[in-house]
């Protein structure tokens, strides 16, 4: 399980250098032209600006009775923001200004509130605390067999090692290179094969916001 974490860590810092130059997060632009599917591109290309009066922020899920199991809380978890709005989606999907660029996120962009803060969505164990090189704080916590990584934070006040609960506050939003105060918010099942640790789509495990 330590190695999974760790393996987790480097691939979370690598991301974040990816990802530093456009939305925070695990994001990298792939081209899927005649080059080929995979193919890195200039990551400095920005996706379509969201000004704050073009998002309409939903309530998130406040009042769920989890199950003691973080499997057993698919599709009503909490969110790591009291308020926000999903900008980007998991997975590869087409770029919004350039058609023949793809974009792959490794979780899902939250747009929030200015200086918002950012909660743990359940019950864990901080196993990592850092910041990528022109990018903002990342913070890992560890719930058995599952990780969320929570990237995009301007102040942390969690520490590697500490117990948090459920809601509990572990830093605040960061903006992006748009101006605009969005997390990118993960979750990874770990493992120790040869498929290592998977990402899951946040969109599954999350309540519906309203």
């Amino acid at each position: 399980m330590a190695k999974a974490t760790k393996a987790a860590e480097e691939e979370a810092k690598k991301n974040g250098e990816a990802g530093k130059s456009g939305k925070p997060g695990g994001k990298s632009n792939i081209k899927s032209s005649s080059e080929g599917p995979g193919v890195a591109v200039n990551s400095n290309i920005k996706t379509a600006p969201r000004a704050h009066s073009d998002v309409s922020l939903l309530v998130t899920p406040e009042d769920v009775e989890l199950s003691s199991n973080f499997e057993g809380n698919k599709g009503r978890m909490y969110w790591p923001v009291e308020k926000g709005y999903i900008t980007d989606h998991f997975g590869v999907h087409p770029h919004p200004l350039f058609p023949k660029v793809s974009i792959e996120n490794a979780g899902v962009d939250i747009q929030t509130d200015d200086h918002a803060k950012i909660r743990c969505v359940f019950n864990g164990q901080v196993t990592a605390v850092f910041s990528v090189t022109g990018s903002n704080q990342i913070v890992m916590v560890k719930h058995g067999n599952y990780l969320t990584v929570y990237n995009g934070l301007s102040s942390v006040s969690v520490k590697k090692d500490d117990e948090v609960s459920v809601k509990q506050v572990i830093g605040t939003v960061a903006t992006n290179d748009e101006g605009l105060p969005v997390i990118n918010f993960q979750i990874w099942k770990s493992g120790s094969g040869k498929g290592g640790n998977v990402k899951l789509n946040p969109e599954q495990w999350m309540g519906k916001a309203h």
